[in-house]
């Protein structure tokens, strides 16, 4: 029988990625013409709703959040060959132009190359492990918390801080990101080689030392 293979509230997103000879982790992808072909987007969030396994066929929902352009090749909306009375009723399956559409396992793991779980509490099993979020939001405001990098010594201090405190030994991930960059001004050199347009400095702090940075920011525009 057809069961989702998935718990909680787990955002999960995925993209494709072009054909790259010269990437460094090995050639992979495909050309835009044949992503265009099969309907899909080079560059584009997707978003994986469900994954289901059907009597072991794997079939996975996934969305396009613009709510248009589908999946063209099998199990798409209008493939009637494959989709069977019992097989909708087992997945939800409803034809409408949503930008929602089925894929079949094997042909998700051949196109889409990134998919990524925005929710830490789904990696744990909460039966053995226990994590706490903690959040806390920032931003940089001219004449306020704008203190630009490192190298303006008289106004550094002035950006957003953040300070943790741990009563025992444990361990802590910890994440920056901004919630909308499509309208972030980023200098040439920034692009080119990758570096990250948001610096983050981690420091230990002792009573009657000064501030010592123990870790920064990684290059990469995915740390």
């Amino acid at each position: 029988r057809g069961r989702p293979r998935h718990k909680g509230d787990a955002f999960v997103g995925c993209a494709v990625r072009l054909y790259d000879e010269y990437a460094p982790d090995g050639k992979f992808g495909h050309l835009h013409e044949d992503l265009e072909e099969v309907g899909l987007i080079e560059g584009h969030a997707y978003s994986l709703l469900a994954a289901y396994d059907v009597d072991g066929l794997r079939l996975v929902k996934i969305r396009n959040p613009h709510g248009w352009g589908e999946w063209k090749g099998a199990y798409n909306d209008k493939d009637t060959e494959r989709w069977t009375d019992a097989l909708k009723a087992k997945v939800g399956y409803t034809d409408e132009a949503d930008g929602s559409f089925f894929m079949e396992y094997a042909d998700f793991a051949s196109y889409f190359k990134y998919c990524r779980i925005v929710n830490p509490r789904k990696l744990a099993n909460p039966d053995t492990s226990e994590i706490h979020l903690q959040g806390a939001a920032g931003s940089w405001v001219k004449a306020r918390t704008a203190g630009g990098c490192k190298h303006y010594h008289s106004t550094f201090d002035f950006n957003p801080t953040f300070e943790l405190t741990a009563s025992a030994t444990v361990d802590a991930h910890l994440t920056v990101y901004q919630p909308d960059v499509r309208h972030t001004l980023l200098y040439p050199s920034e692009r080119n080689l990758g570096e990250p347009f948001m610096g983050v400095i981690l420091y230990a702090a002792e009573k009657g030392k000064e501030l010592e940075p123990v870790a920064r920011l990684q290059r990469g525009w995915d740390e």
